[in-house]
């Protein structure tokens, strides 16, 4: 929406509720998105914003979401609530908890938003500060606008006049907007669908970082519990003792290289295997761990997981870079990109299409090829790179999963791997 990230922010705009909706309705109108009903789904202030808009315009609507939307006046005080009420009592001389102006105020919106604990470099904290202050005098504008009177209950006051098919997912930590608002809408609204989720808070798709054998895997709570059941599922809903490494990430005593499987199972409820795959049994094992109950019932299916007449081929690609412990802020002391793959015509290109970067190139074997930057090219590495993701995908790859891993080698060494695994599917030729 206007005023948010990637958007023009005026001081001539309406931000309102009531603005929001119109703008919405225009873009509606404008690509015919209404041209037969479609479903809306709205998260804090967009909720409010979305349940605005089925009351403006039902006949647009063929679904309602809202997601821990504001505009409610709930039955219990959330924290920001709370939090608000000294900031008004200060008059203002106080900080607005979502308006954050230094590392450790960003540290606390973090906490504020999210139920799960998770530990933010200060380096990223402060970067993540440097963005947003050249418009923290527009963002207080605006919140200033939504928390006015014609705004601050928009939702409440529309609540009537709904009569979309409506879900409403609240986190039950949610400490920015308290989850008795559901209870509200769900009074309001007696044949709407409530669903509220255990250990969540108000930002319910935020990552969650797991260390399994080593391996670090980014993902969210709702990923990890696709399957109640499972094992992750009970951890993640507090069911089952979780572990921490020294970071702050979810430690998982278990094969790191096959939780990739475990993961993208979780993801798409699919299982895909590279055609070499070699260690069914022990991904079986890990299935069994997991208690993940259809990921074991796939691996004991017999049939064959391709069509016969097709195969898998497979790019990796790996980024390996040296990193100084003592250099603050910290140094790149060397970075190689790998690329492997049994696809020579793709090697053949990067070798033809690649030329600018000759000069850092290291190695060329049959399957590989390798390319070397000190610690003054870090910005060439990045380019390239990039520009070698974009190739691959043109050749009709596509990234079947990414993972890091941290080893710490020598004593004033950190050695980060970043790898992604690209795959195709190809037609066999007879001989």
């Amino acid at each position: 929406m206007p005023g948010h990230e990637g958007t023009t922010r005026t001081n001539t705009d309406d931000y309102s509720i009531q603005g929001q909706v119109k703008r919405i309705r225009q873009f509606v109108e404008a690509i015919r998105l209404n041209r037969k009903p479609f479903h809306l789904v709205g998260t804090s202030m967009g909720g409010t914003v979305a349940g605005v808009y089925a009351a403006c315009h039902p006949s647009d609507l063929c679904g309602l979401t809202l997601i821990c939307p504001a505009g409610l006046k709930n039955q219990n005080e959330s924290k920001f609530d709370s939090q608000m009420c000294e900031v008004e009592h200060s008059q203002y001389t106080l900080n607005i908890p979502l308006i954050p102006s230094t590392p450790e105020e960003m540290e606390e919106m973090l906490k504020l938003c999210s139920h799960v604990r998770f530990r933010v470099p200060q380096q990223i904290l402060q970067g993540l500060v440097d963005v947003r202050i050249p418009h923290n005098d527009f963002y207080y504008e605006v919140f200033m606008e939504i928390m006015s009177e014609n705004s601050k209950y928009a939702l409440h006051e529309h609540i009537q006049q709904i009569t979309t098919p409506l879900q409403v997912i609240w986190g039950k930590q949610d400490q920015v907007v308290d989850a008795s608002g559901a209870a509200v809408l769900a009074e309001a609204l007696p044949g709407c669908r409530v669903d509220l989720l255990e250990n969540c808070g108000h930002s319910l798709t935020h990552p969650v970082t797991l260390n399994v054998g080593g391996h670090l895997y980014t993902t969210s709570i709702s990923t990890l519990q696709r399957y109640p059941d499972s094992m992750l599922g009970a951890m993640f809903r507090g069911d089952f003792p979780t572990t921490r490494d020294a970071q702050g990430n979810y430690f998982i005593d278990r094969d790191g290289t096959l939780f990739r499987y475990i993961l993208n199972f979780l993801r798409t409820s699919e299982l895909t295997l590279p055609v070499d795959f070699m260690e069914m049994d022990l991904l079986r094992k890990e299935a069994d761990f997991y208690q993940i109950e259809p990921l074991i019932q796939c691996l004991n299916d017999p049939k064959p997981l391709y069509p016969l007449d097709t195969f898998e081929q497979v790019v990796e690609l790996s980024s390996t870079r040296k990193l100084s412990k003592y250099s603050n802020p910290v140094a790149v002391i060397i970075t190689q990109l790998t690329i492997t793959t049994k696809v020579h015509s793709l090697l053949e290109g990067i070798s033809n299409n690649f030329t600018k970067w000759n000069k850092h190139m290291m190695d060329t074997r049959d399957c590989q090829v390798s390319f070397t930057f000190g610690p003054c090219d870090h910005h060439q590495e990045v380019s390239l790179r990039v520009h070698l993701m974009d190739y691959i995908t043109k050749q009709g790859f596509t990234i079947r999963n990414t993972r890091v891993h941290h080893m710490s080698e020598r004593a004033n060494e950190n050695t980060v791997e970043h790898h992604w695994t690209f795959c195709r599917l190809a037609y066999k030729v007879e001989d």
